[in-house]
């Protein structure tokens, strides 16, 4: 419900074909909160690209420091669409290394990110 009004107001506004890539869409207590975000963003000339993201490294980074998250990466692999505009999804960012991490991959694959988009920002408030 949250992300798609925007969609269909990018819609409006964009002409071309947009790709939808969830990271770590990793089902968890039964489901995948980042797979659920980009299940409602779906819709015409918007293509989700289910489980395209997914990290090797499984290591928690709950309550770790940037540099615990630097020194193990995710180590994603890409099996979606090549050569397409995407935009990024993920339910939460902390340091903003796995949204880099991602975007660096996607480059790789002739994919270009047009954007990010996530549920939440840990940062405390000011």
């Amino acid at each position: 419900m949250l992300f798609r009004p925007f969609m269909r107001e990018y819609v409006e506004h964009d002409e071309g074909d947009v790709y939808i890539v969830g990271i770590d869409e990793n089902i968890q207590s039964g489901y995948s909160h980042v797979a659920q975000l980009t299940h409602s963003m779906k819709m015409k000339s918007v293509h989700v690209q289910p489980a395209s993201m997914m990290a090797r490294n499984r290591v928690n980074y709950s309550g770790r420091p940037l540099q615990f998250r630097l020194d193990n990466p995710r180590d994603f692999v890409y099996r979606g669409e090549k050569g397409v505009d995407v935009i990024l999804v993920d339910d939460i960012i902390t340091t903003g290394i796995t949204l880099q991490e991602a975007q660096k991959v996607l480059m790789e694959h002739d994919v270009n990110v047009l954007f990010a988009l996530t549920l939440a920002d840990v940062e405390e408030p000011l």
